[in-house]
């Protein structure tokens, strides 16, 4: 082991005490982000941190994962070495006509005569396809992860295996592999987002290896209550943790501006005072108060009586809506 590699540590939660100047690398980060928004956003301050995740925000929900990512400030970047073309990985499924757990069972005994099986569902669904299919391994209890990736083998009775997933963390990172008969998927539970849906039709043909995805009639891919209070949480999450936003328009104390449209437009307005000061149109005091102070100077000579010692009105701020007098009158 070399000296550099003394000083990786891997962990599996944001449990851990981490040291000023560490490279914090998480793997799979919007489980994180997502899972407990408010865990990772004190997680996050004060350390530098890269993330990494192969699913791509859906459109519905895009914005509000900006918002999001803004509130942690995170900077979000898509990456792909040159010169690699990207592949393309087909993760459509097709529907199952079974009404209950007991018709899944029926099936899942024709499919393991065929190829490994690979069942996402409950854990009472865990007992009933345990007790009326055969006894399966569930991925929370595997520590050798490289079988799953050799499951063309059969047992004595000429059956393949039967693998089960109980949670949405349980379909992520792991994938199986049968490369010569492939895997087939059975989604008999929704999940909670469709970035957690699509990391579950991942899990196998990730590699090009000859799959099939099913899920059953009676359960839809992604069930709508969970996603809707996902996206109630993010959102009350950006709310209260959005950054302040600064005015746009006129510079801030250290002299920078809300944006380049901002500065041009007071820019603007400074010409047009130099030229009425030139002119001879206004006193430069008056030029010299603030721009609110400028309109009240303007109302102040509109509503004097005296003709005699009030100047030409000058608008320097045109607004939607103002009345403009025809070409070659004056106001007074």
């Amino acid at each position: 082991m070399t000296d550099f590699e003394k000083n990786v540590h891997y962990h599996d939660d944001l449990i851990f005490e981490s040291e000023k100047g560490d490279l914090i690398i998480i793997d799979e980060v919007d489980h994180f982000i997502y899972g407990d928004t408010k865990q990772f956003y004190f997680f996050q301050q004060n350390k530098k941190i890269i993330g990494f995740t192969v699913t791509a925000s859906t459109k519905e929900i895009k914005g509000l994962e900006r918002s999001v990512f803004e509130c942690i400030k995170f900077h979000e970047a898509t990456y792909w070495p040159s010169g690699v073309p990207k592949p393309y990985i087909d993760y459509s499924f097709r529907g199952v006509d079974v009404s209950n757990t007991m018709d899944l069972c029926r099936e899942l005994n024709r499919y393991l005569r065929k190829a490994p099986v690979l069942v996402y569902c409950t854990e009472l669904d865990v007992k009933t396809i345990g007790h009326d299919v055969k006894p399966a391994q569930e991925i929370k209890t595997r520590r050798d992860f490289r079988v799953l990736t050799q499951l063309d083998i059969t047992d004595h009775m000429g059956r393949h295996e039967l693998i089960l997933a109980t949670t949405e963390e349980e379909m992520r990172g792991v994938n199986l592999r049968a490369p010569m008969k492939g895997v087939k998927l059975v989604i008999a539970k929704p999940f909670s987002c469709q970035r957690n849906a699509d990391q579950g039709l991942m899990r196998v043909g990730r590699y090009g290896d000859p799959c099939e995805r099913l899920i059953c009639s009676y359960v839809d891919l992604v069930d709508d209550e969970l996603a809707g209070a996902l996206n109630k949480r993010l959102f009350a999450f950006a709310k209260a943790h959005q950054p302040k936003v600064k005015p746009k328009a006129g510079p801030f104390a250290d002299g920078e501006y809300y944006s380049k449209m901002a500065q041009k437009q007071d820019d603007k307005i400074k010409q047009q005072r130099a030229k009425a000061t030139a002119g001879g149109l206004v006193a430069p005091a008056a030029l010299q108060a603030p721009r609110a102070g400028w309109d009240a100077y303007q109302h102040q000579w509109r509503r004097d009586s005296d003709g005699a010692s009030r100047p030409p009105r000058v608008s320097l701020q045109p607004q939607q809506g103002r009345h403009t007098a025809p070409k070659g009158e004056q106001h007074y």
